[in-house]
């Protein structure tokens, strides 16, 4: 699955593109990890500079980006590894694009500043027996990634924070070390989904503490294949706002989570 997401924040506006494929229609080229072909979408990495295209009947979007910084791995090695598990997770936190956006019949350009990342593994993430939970928080100085993978008795499997700093630095932070918690679940919706739209985030070793609230009302989504619902998680920008090192700061993140 891919997932696309373009934030308009001066206007609370967000536009998805999603995109399911079969095993045939991935191609991946044997020169690099990190480039993939496939009848909807497409990226490719050469000399720093990432393109990537998103296209279905309604939907065109053609990027160009490019980072200061190579790509991070979220994990030691960038390999996340629970008992026989395992998985990859790069993220790419410093991404300037620029490119175009169809929606139907109106077309805009668009640019500004991104965030991508990969993820890979032989883990099947759907069928309800596995959920993750993951927070992407800005700052002047720093980018930072919170995730979570759980078993479908909802305990913790793998539970870790990456700080990625302007000079490159990379910080990785055990569970024990950080703490993230939401309240405030969304009320009156139908299918009984609770999700927060608050959330307090502490991390003693960075001297970071922050509060986010959702900037989109209702930012559940209800993905379906053949017709039938089988993925249900909240997707959507926050406004965020705390003490980094003694300093206050507002800022921006993106939070999704499938386990509430």
């Amino acid at each position: 699955m891919s997932n696309t997401a373009l934030s308009d924040l001066a206007n609370d506006t967000v536009i998805r593109h999603y995109h399911f494929y079969t095993n045939r229609e991935i191609r991946r080229t044997k020169d690099s990890a990190l480039s993939l072909q496939g009848q909807a979408l497409g990226i490719a990495l050469q000399n720093s500079r990432w393109t990537i295209g998103a296209h279905e009947s309604s939907f065109d979007l053609r990027l160009m980006g490019e980072s200061p910084t190579p790509p991070v791995p979220m994990a030691e090695q960038g390999i996340i590894q629970f008992g026989r598990k395992r998985a990859g997770y790069l993220s790419m936190p410093w991404l300037q694009w620029q490119g175009s956006l169809r929606v139907g019949d109106s077309s805009v350009q668009v640019s500004g500043t991104g965030w991508f990342d990969r993820q890979w593994s032989a883990l099947k993430l759907t069928g309800r027996r596995y959920s993750w939970n993951w927070l992407s928080l800005e700052h002047d100085s720093f980018r930072l990634m919170v995730f979570g993978l759980y078993d479908q008795r909802k305990d913790s499997m793998y539970l870790r924070a990456t700080s990625v700093h302007r000079n490159g630095q990379v910080q990785y932070h055990a569970p024990e070390s950080w703490m993230f918690e939401g309240s405030e679940p969304l009320e009156n919706r139908s299918d009984k989904r609770q999700f927060p739209q608050i959330w307090q985030l502490w991390i003693p070793g960075m001297d970071l503490k922050v509060c986010m609230k959702s900037r989109v009302e209702d930012a559940v989504i209800s993905l379906r294949a053949l017709r039938h619902p089988f993925m249900t998680y909240w997707e959507g920008p926050v406004n965020a706002w705390g003490i980094y090192r003694g300093e206050v700061f507002q800022s921006r993140g993106f939070i999704e989570l499938t386990r509430h």
